[in-house]
């Protein structure tokens, strides 16, 4: 099969020959062929543009479009919940964020590490689950909710009425929003996704979003043990002076 003339090679997916001037040549045979003088732009660098290739992702790609209008209204009728914020103060270190940033201001923060080793219905699991079910409204759970385990405590927070604040290992680029089974909940302002990096163009590699994940959950983990010893020792202190 021959080459396109005018057709750019070396950025497959971002350019096409344009149609712009193509001329129909040995007609009588049926046979085509497009010319032009230069490539034209006809995709956007950094957006999702696929080759349908497999079984149902036809059906996939439609139910994308067509859900398309209704997400873009979720977002505008709740554009204070679908944005991005530079820097964003928690945990002693500045923030990448999008969503409900008064989420860092509720009454209970609780984080969540959960290993992928601990089984489904063992007891390290039951008892995350059940801690992540006592948080209410007041609350909101923190942490990467990657893992099964981290995954179900996620599940478990959002039917007991309570808030997720997400780290993120890649960073938010301009046309970044939650996925579509996240949407919902961000319109409610119910989700605030962190990370402590910008958005890049290539995704990091799997041991550089495992290093993050950890970094993020070490400074989670030691910023609400600090508060937690905080808020303990100023309830003794209130305690002695009633006394």
């Amino acid at each position: 099969m021959g080459r396109l003339p005018g057709f750019d090679y070396k950025t497959p997916f971002f350019y096409m020959v344009t149609l712009k001037g193509a001329q129909s040549v040995n007609g009588d045979t049926g046979r085509h062929v497009l010319q032009s003088t230069a490539p034209q732009a006809i995709f956007e660098r950094d957006w999702h543009d696929w080759i349908v290739k497999k079984g149902g992702q036809l059906a996939a790609f439609t139910r994308y479009i067509r859900e398309n209008p209704r997400r873009a209204w979720l977002r505008h009728q709740n554009a204070r919940y679908f944005g991005c914020v530079r820097k964003l103060s928690f945990a002693g270190r500045e923030w990448f964020a999008y969503g409900n940033t008064a989420l860092l201001d509720l009454p209970v923060i609780e984080p969540f590490r959960c290993s992928r080793k601990w089984a489904d219905g063992g007891d390290e699991w039951r008892e995350a689950v059940a801690k992540a079910a006592r948080i209410g409204p007041g609350g909101a759970g923190v942490g990467t909710f990657m893992s099964p385990c981290e995954k179900a405590c996620g599940n478990a927070i959002f039917k007991a009425g309570g808030a997720l604040v997400v780290l993120s290992p890649e960073g938010f680029g301009d046309r970044w929003h939650p996925t579509r089974n996240k949407e919902a909940l961000c319109a409610k302002g119910r989700m605030l996704f962190l990370s402590l990096w910008p958005a890049e163009n290539g995704k990091p590699d799997n041991a550089t979003l495992y290093r993050r994940c950890h970094e993020m959950g070490d400074i989670v983990v030691a910023a609400t043990r600090e508060n937690s010893s905080s808020a303990s020792s100023c309830r003794q202190n209130i305690s002695s002076a009633r006394r």
